[in-house]
C-alpha cells in the first residue's frame, strides 16, 4: 500500500502526464488540419413577383431553370404579367389574384403589364 504522500504524488504525476499528452495531441492535430473554407451564403432567390400599381417588385432578378415564380397583384387596379417574347401571360389579374409560371429554360425573360405599358421587369434564368 502507498502512503498518503505517495498517493498524492502519483495522482499529481498522472494529472500532469494526462494534460501533457492531451496538449501534445491537440497541437499535432491542429498542425495537420487544413483550414476550413468559409462559404458565403447567397441571398435567397425570390419565388414571387409583387405587382403594385406602377411597378413590379423585384424589377430584375436571377433564378435557376425549373424555378416556379408566382406573380401577385397587390395593387388596387387590374394588372398582368405578360412576357415580351410571348412565353407566358397571366391574363387579367384583379387585386389579390395571382398567376404562377415555371421557367424551364435558360434565358432572359422581359415582361410588362398590358394595362400599364410603362411597367417593365425582367427575370434571368440560368
Amino acid at each position: 500500500m502507498w502512503t498518503e504522500s505517495e498517493e498524492c504524488s502519483f495522482l499529481a504525476f498522472g494529472t500532469r502526464f494526462f494534460l501533457a499528452l492531451a496538449l501534445t495531441f491537440l497541437v499535432s492535430a491542429a498542425s495537420c488540419t487544413k483550414p476550413i473554407p468559409i462559404y458565403e451564403v447567397p441571398p435567397p432567390v425570390p419565388s414571387k413577383v409583387n405587382i403594385y400599381d406602377d411597378f413590379f417588385d423585384p424589377p430584375t432578378f436571377t433564378v435557376r431553370a425549373g424555378t416556379r415564380i408566382t406573380f401577385i397583384n397587390l395593387g388596387y387596379h387590374n394588372h398582368s404579367a405578360t412576357s415580351d417574347q410571348g412565353v407566358f401571360d397571366s391574363g387579367t389579374l384583379a387585386p389579390g389574384q395571382s398567376f404562377s409560371f415555371t421557367f424551364q429554360y435558360k434565358g432572359e425573360f422581359s415582361f410588362h403589364c398590358k394595362f400599364h405599358p410603362e411597367m417593365h421587369a425582367k427575370i434571368i434564368v440560368q
